[in-house]
């Protein structure tokens, strides 16, 4: 169905029939919920508190378990972040805070799989481009420095794309 179509049967439902629809649509379909209940009570804060946990969680599990490291945690919750239309200076601090996260698990433990730097790498990739979109460049310039000292301080396999990724901006 078209978004023109969806008007069209829309507007011929009276208020009644709208409002069900909407409860049913509520009660089937969490993403639904989690759409209204954050539009009527948008608390930024604790939504990304959430995320941070979420995150911490899959570097530093409890009760001694294997860390997960898993970048779909991140992404989901990015995607969630995007969806509520939180606000950019947050999105770009819980990235800051995912990559950081990752940089502070690799400096203790010896970590050899590519996958996990390609992944933080894409993260950092996706931060500095909104960063340059959204002309925030002077405001987060100092954590983007820190990343790339922290980066080659470890000595991680792909640090030169960190320099060369911010020389492609400047």
């Amino acid at each position: 169905m078209s978004k023109r179509e969806l008007k069209k049967y829309l507007g011929e439902l009276e208020k009644e029939q709208l409002q069900e629809q909407i409860i049913d649509l509520y009660d089937r379909f969490k993403e639904v919920k989690e759409f209204y209940k954050f539009f009527f009570n948008p608390n930024e804060e604790k939504l990304i508190e959430e995320a941070k946990v979420a995150i911490t969680k899959e570097f530093y599990p409890a009760r001694s378990r294997r860390p997960k490291m898993r970048p779909t945690t991140f992404k989901k919750h990015l995607k969630q972040l995007h969806t509520l239309e939180v606000s950019t200076d947050k999105i770009i601090d819980f990235t800051f805070f995912y990559i950081q996260t990752a940089i502070d698990f690799r400096k203790s433990r010896n970590i050899r799989k590519a996958n996990f730097h390609q992944s933080i790498f894409k993260s950092f990739e996706e931060v500095v481009a909104l960063i340059f979109k959204e002309n925030l460049l002077p405001i987060y310039s100092s954590q983007l420095e820190k990343i790339i000292d922290d980066v080659w301080k470890k000595d991680w396999p792909n640090k030169s794309s960190f320099d060369k990724l911010l020389d492609l901006y400047a």
